[in-house]
């Protein structure tokens, strides 16, 4: 099998998942970034041993990244070109990093991304997805669960134009009516339920079907070469891929809770750093540094014992495609 990515020589073996923090070649603050990440939650995977976790960078012509790869090796290259811009790079990342994650790490029960922007309460996000699966394992009896794990958001997804329009919040509502409105032409899947940017996992199983699937390709090339205004967010691109090809008995969005989530700015969201914190978004890297500390300080953990899940009704139900007048 052709090789997808370039691995560091002493990638771990992770029991649960495997990570991939999704970063660029040395373009303004993001080695500034990576290594902030370096010296806060990042060595907690070796003390963790339940999820690895690497940056991933586009590889084709990263040349300022050699030797910091070289270096820290923890720095996953995938198969995708370094310059790429805004509107195409992430997806490019997206795709080869889910690629190489099933040919990498074929027993992993799954596959996260985050940004580079992120504290990572590791140790209890390990926790909070083993008690995730346990609990879905336990409430239906069927095959082994398959979860997209994350903040869940929703939007619609205009085939045509690979981008996604008619934005709420957790499992939102009314998404033909807001679709109808945008009058843009082309198809809406809707709704498109997906997990927030910052840190996300997907069960391996669906990452392979969606990393195997050409009806994501080609949604992915269609969204690539659109002239269409706005992005085509990697998040909910996975969230628009799993929508179009996920399989199995025990399907599940698992929202994680807004009390293990928060960022910086005009947010929905809370701000600042709590003992239930498991992510934290900001651009900051000083207040991602100050939030480790005050997290380290006050031993915040998380235990799979503690986790327990209630079913919304029927969020997995999507209404199909409408195609504007």
């Amino acid at each position: 099998m052709t090789p997808v990515c370039s691995l560091p020589l002493d990638s771990s073996l992770p029991s649960l998942a495997v990570l991939g923090v999704f970063s660029v070649e040395s373009h303004g603050d993001h080695e500034s970034k990576r290594n902030i990440i370096r010296e806060t939650w990042l060595p907690s995977v070796a003390s963790s041993g339940q999820i690895s976790a690497f940056f991933v960078l586009r590889g084709q012509g990263a040349n300022s990244t050699v030797r910091e790869a070289q270096q820290h090796r923890d720095i996953i290259f995938v198969d995708a070109p370094a310059k790429a811009d805004r509107k195409t790079g992430p997806l490019y990342s997206l795709l080869n990093w889910m690629r190489c994650a099933v040919q990498t790490w074929p027993e992993v029960s799954l596959v996260g991304k985050a940004d580079d922007d992120v504290w990572i309460n590791l140790p209890g996000t390990a926790e909070h997805l083993r008690g995730s699966l346990a609990r879905l394992q336990d409430s239906s009896h069927l095959a082994p669960p398959r979860m997209l794990w994350g903040i869940m958001e929703t939007f619609g997804w205009n085939t045509s134009s690979g981008r996604p329009k008619g934005f709420s919040y957790k499992f939102g509502s009314s998404r033909r009516r807001r679709c109808l409105r945008y009058g843009d032409g082309g198809d809406y899947l809707f709704p498109t339920h997906f997990a927030k940017g910052p840190m996300y996992f997907v069960s391996r199983e669906l990452v392979e079907q969606i990393a195997n699937s050409s009806v994501v390709q080609a949604g992915m090339d269609a969204a690539i070469g659109s002239a269409a205004r706005g992005l085509p967010w990697e998040d909910v691109f996975t969230g628009y891929s799993l929508s179009e090809v996920a399989q199995g008995q025990n399907l599940a969005f698992v929202h994680m809770g807004e009390v293990a989530f928060s960022e910086s700015g005009r947010s929905h969201y809370s701000h600042g750093v709590r003992s239930t914190s498991l992510v934290y978004h900001d651009k900051s890297l000083a207040r991602l540094r100050g939030h480790h500390a005050w997290s380290t300080a006050h031993e915040c953990r998380t235990e799979a014992s503690q986790i327990r899940i209630a079913c919304d009704d029927g969020p997995h139900e999507h209404g199909g495609t409408v195609r504007p007048p």
